[in-house]
Order: C-alpha cells, then structure tokens, then sequence
C-alpha cells in the first residue's frame, strides 16, 4: 500500500460524524432537522472491509469482503446507506457516483435500508485482465481501489493506491511457494493452538490446507508477496494472512480474524 487518501462532504444542512476504526473500518452519525419534521432524524451506521493485496498483477483476480450495519430512529425518512467499493486507476470521487456501477474494471456495491438493524455482508471478485485504462509504466500511484460510504447525502471516500505490476507475482520465485511444496505451519495463541499441513496447488496460486490431522481443511490463495511480505486470502472465513518472509524462509504473522497475542508461522516442509 503505497499512500491512503480520505475525502468527505454533503449537504450543508445536514451533520455528519464520521469515526475511523481503522484503516479498513468506518464509523458515521448523521442527523438533520428541517422545519416541517417534529423531530431530529438520526441515522448511525459502520462500514467495513478485508484489506486488498499490496500489488496488482494482471490476469488475476483478488477478493475483497464487505460489511454494512445501520440502526435508525423509528421515525426516520426512507434513507439508505450505501458501501461501494472499484478498482481502477485512482480518479476524484463523491456523492452522485457513490454506486460506481460500470465504472473501473468492476465494482461491489451494498445497501441497506431505514430498518434499524439494517445489514448486508458480501465478497466481490475483482478481475485484473488488462491494465488500468490511464496506466503509465513507472509512474507513482498506478492503481487504485477506491471505497465510498454514504449515508442519505453525506459520503466518505477513502482511496488506496497501490503498484500495478507488469508481471506475475513474484511468488513463484521463493522456494516457500514452488507448485506442489509443502508447509508445516502453526496457529499459536489465545485463540488455540493449531498444527497444518498445507501444499501449493500444481499452479502455484493457490495452497490446499489442512489442519488437525486433516479434521480441518480449507483453500488459501496466494495473492501477493512484495519485498518479502505475504499475503494470502482463505476462502473459508473470508480472512487474510499476513506475514513477514524471514531470511531462513519461514513466514511469520498474523491474520484479520485473530485476537492480540495470535500468530501464525510457515516454514517448508518438502520440496517437489
């Protein structure tokens, strides 16, 4: 991740709180009160997304999950927040395009409505076949993926840039991710303590994983390994691995699910 730039804006007669929870999480209260209305109309709603992979390759896909709660007053107007997420090169967005439908290479999109308790989760598949369409060799801030949060005519942007790479990744280059190598990996901590197996598929993008003698399996993806961070996506919990590539060739980290105290580590157990 090279840079994170935010944005916000709407109506003047309308206020709007808006809460960062981190660099894939945003909280917001907006509330208005015109002169017909009998009462402050109030809305309050949390945004959240799984972080995208650090570098961009072409003919590739990565998965991005998302998640959108709202709680309203029981008298509120018929608004809607909406989350909506592209990937493209990096452009100026706000409200009026907040949906991004058709624009980018794709893009995700949620809504939710008045109902308090309003919520929505889902993962979107984002394909790379081409390179951006302002793409320029050794430029800064190549690619972007761009995250839009409304809620009624307020909105929050938050762009991540990110390189965009003219080759493939780079994982097939470490012993670690040869096809059909095998890890021994350990899930230590608060959580539990867990002992795998996992092996690199023939095609090296993706890792069959097994833990517990094989009572749990799962399919991991490789999606990005830059200046020896790592980088993998388990499709099961829609969760990301991150770690550090050591010199001895063991990866050390943790993952978006765990709690503090978590870590995980992989070191090669065989090679094809």
């Amino acid at each position: 991740m090279d840079q994170v730039y935010r944005d916000s804006g709407g109506r003047d007669d309308v206020s709007t709180n808006w809460i960062d929870g981190s660099d894939t999480s945003l909280s917001g209260e907006t509330s208005w009160k015109w002169d017909t209305m009998d009462c402050t109309q109030k809305i309050s709603s949390t945004f959240s997304w799984t972080p995208p992979p650090l570098v961009i390759y072409p003919e590739s896909s990565f998965n991005m999950s998302f998640s959108l709660d709202q709680n309203s007053c029981s008298n509120c107007l018929a608004v809607d927040s909406t989350l909506g997420a592209q990937a493209n090169t990096p452009t100026s967005m706000g409200y009026g395009n907040q949906g991004m439908t058709g624009r980018g290479m794709n893009a995700a999109q949620l809504t939710v409505g008045c109902i308090s308790g309003a919520k929505e989760k889902k993962t979107h598949t984002f394909w790379t076949s081409t390179a951006p369409t302002e793409y320029v060799t050794g430029k800064d801030r190549d690619f972007a993926i761009n995250i839009v949060c409304t809620m009624y005519q307020e909105w929050y942007f938050i762009q991540y840039y990110y390189l965009w790479s003219d080759t493939e990744s780079p994982a097939q280059e470490q012993e670690l991710f040869k096809p059909l190598s095998e890890w021994s990996v350990q899930e230590y901590g608060p959580m539990g303590n867990y002992d795998g197996i996992w092996k690199v598929s023939a095609d090296g993008k993706t890792i069959d994983a097994s833990w517990s003698g094989g009572r749990i399996t799962d399919i991991i993806e490789i999606q990005s390994v830059m200046d020896n961070y790592v980088q993998l996506f388990r499709k099961g919990n829609n969760g990301y691995y991150t770690g550090s590539l050591t010199s001895d060739g063991i990866i050390q980290g943790t993952a978006s699910w765990y709690t503090e105290g978590q870590t995980w580590t992989a070191k090669i157990l065989k090679k094809d």
